[in-house]
């Protein structure tokens, strides 16, 4: 039985799901799946054009196993731009993927999927999967992020407000 695929630590996850040719239904087009961790190897090679060893310690993951996500991404991309392919963006829980902004690894012996909450930016609807509120969206930089699955709590003012309404219907 083949060891089980570590965590890899993804930094933003796109808005979308989709990427396809324009003007040519999603119903019509063949489609091929490409995981957050090749979506964001990309962006980190690519994009951003860190070397393979910096990038892959980004995502907690050794030199190698980079190399081969980066390369199947980038063979997949390329199939669905010269073919006219649909390309589906999959999410980080079936990639086997974190969402996750703190520079920091997990302490030793730790998973890096215990404790971790799930939040949603309101100005640009991304969700993340994080072990603590980040400061802003890493995405649209948007400081609007609400913790999902929790009310929201009563500010002070609106609690007067409710008990000074409360009392005057009595």
């Amino acid at each position: 039985m083949p060891r089980p695929k570590t965590w890899r630590r993804v930094r933003c996850e796109p808005g979308y799901r989709y990427f396809k040719p324009q003007g040519v239904p999603l119903s019509s087009l063949d489609k091929r799946d490409l995981g957050s961790d090749e979506l964001e190897a990309i962006r980190l090679a690519d994009m951003l054009g860190l070397a393979q060893v910096e990038a892959a310690s980004m995502m907690n993951i050794s030199q190698p196993t980079f190399n081969r996500i980066l390369a199947s991404a980038r063979h997949k991309a390329a199939e669905c731009v010269v073919s006219g392919l649909a390309m589906r963006i999959v999410s980080p829980e079936k990639s086997n993927s974190v969402v996750d902004t703190s520079d920091a690894l997990p302490a030793r012996g730790r998973r890096m999927k215990e404790r971790q909450f799930r939040f949603r930016c309101t100005s640009c609807d991304l969700q993340m999967i994080l072990h603590e509120r980040p400061q802003k969206c890493f995405c649209c930089g948007s400081t609007a992020i609400v913790r999902e699955g929790w009310k929201q709590r009563f500010s002070r003012s609106s609690h007067r407000e409710a008990n000074s309404d409360r009392n005057v219907n009595k």
